[in-house]
């Protein structure tokens, strides 16, 4: 069995992730990287992860870019790569940079991202508070399917970013958890609540009201909450998961069968003030 896929590029986002995949990778080249989102660190640190479990830590190429590798250090990558062994990661702490509201870091309980979320709190007085309860709500549901599936820890971050062109550009909020666990069709297979017959169909199974993998009398409604009131907000919702790739907003849902990856990454877009763009 070869090595799971792994990212590699310039650009690796919440919408292009799925471009930058390389299957059977055993190296994850970010040498010419000039940008990356919440979404796109979580997923690529997810599958390292991934990559490491099924076969030893993969080689990580850093950028070559001094600004480029200042801006992982503030996004919690430098110490991610510490925690699980990359030497070149050893020492590089997360700094202070205003667009990032979480750095990367690794979860281990739902109490542990209860306490991450009064960093969107402490980082966000002027945002819109629906905003910020939607997130803190989603937060909490998400890490704890992540724990889940995992079995073990959740990756999670939170970052501000400019949406679009100038001079119609807004602000957006993007959070993303991520986990190298057995993905949600595994897990729907495993405890027997569900037969789906493809990653695509197991993420639209765990999207509806009430069905969910472990059989307890109501579970199912958190992520369904979770997606409902994000598009509401006029935000979208990706569920990555195996080979399956799932957006959801106010239009609905739109699927797609994209490259495998180990585990799950859910990401949530929001515009910080819903109704001005």
């Amino acid at each position: 069995m070869g090595m799971p896929s792994l990212p590699r590029g310039r650009a690796i986002t919440m919408s292009r992730f799925d471009r930058c995949l390389v299957p059977d990778a055993k190296r994850c080249d970010l040498a010419d990287l000039v940008f990356i989102d919440a979404f796109g660190l979580v997923a690529t640190a997810s599958c390292i992860v991934a990559a490491a479990k099924a076969g030893g830590i993969p080689q990580v190429v850093l950028p070559t870019a001094p600004q480029m590798r200042e801006h992982l250090t503030a996004m919690g990558f430098m110490n991610f790569l510490r925690d699980i062994g990359q030497e070149e990661g050893v020492g590089a702490e997360p700094s202070s940079k205003g667009d990032v509201v979480v750095p990367l870091a690794r979860v281990a309980t739902v109490f542990e991202a209860e306490q991450l979320s009064r960093l969107l709190w402490a980082n966000a007085a002027r945002w819109d508070a629906q905003v910020l309860e939607t997130l803190t709500e989603g937060l909490w549901e998400l890490v704890a399917n992540a724990l889940e599936h995992s079995g073990a820890h959740a990756l999670l971050m939170g970052q501000v970013y400019l949406h679009g062109e100038p001079p119609d550009h807004h602000q957006r909020v993007q959070i993303a958890i991520g986990d190298a666990g057995r993905g949600i069709r595994a897990s729907f297979l495993e405890s027997g609540t569900q037969s789906p017959a493809n990653d695509v169909e197991a993420i639209a199974l765990a999207l509806r009201y009430l069905v969910s993998s472990v059989p307890d009398p109501g579970r199912g409604q958190g992520l369904t909450t979770t997606v409902e009131q994000v598009t509401a907000l006029e935000g979208h919702v990706v569920l990555r998961s195996g080979a399956a790739r799932v957006t959801v907003d106010q239009s609905g849902a739109q699927a797609q069968h994209v490259e495998p990856i180990g585990g799950t990454v859910v990401g949530i877009s929001l515009p910080l003030y819903p109704g001005s763009s």
